[in-house]
């Protein structure tokens, strides 16, 4: 087994091996920590993918209907309290 670095990207090891990205698959070429920054490393990063922008007209809206049920849970649990 070949040595394996300690920290920081590795070396990619001889042409010969090809590198894949699943965990299933030992690879004994290629470090615990290599990845192939230079080809498709954050390649596949989407950032935000299911933002979608919010007013604050829209927020409140949203807010007061969550503060609603939550007012009328209150008012029918308390008398039952007291």
């Amino acid at each position: 087994m070949p040595p394996r670095s300690r920290g920081g990207a590795a070396e990619q090891p001889a042409a010969e091996a090809k590198w894949e990205k699943v965990l299933w698959k030992r690879h004994a070429s290629f470090p615990d920590n290599y990845t192939d920054y230079e080809k498709t490393f954050l390649e596949q990063l989407v950032i935000n993918r299911n933002y979608v922008p919010k007013n604050y007209a829209t927020a409140v809206c949203e807010s007061l209907s969550i503060a609603r049920q939550i007012s009328v849970v209150c008012s029918l649990y308390l008398p039952y309290l007291f």
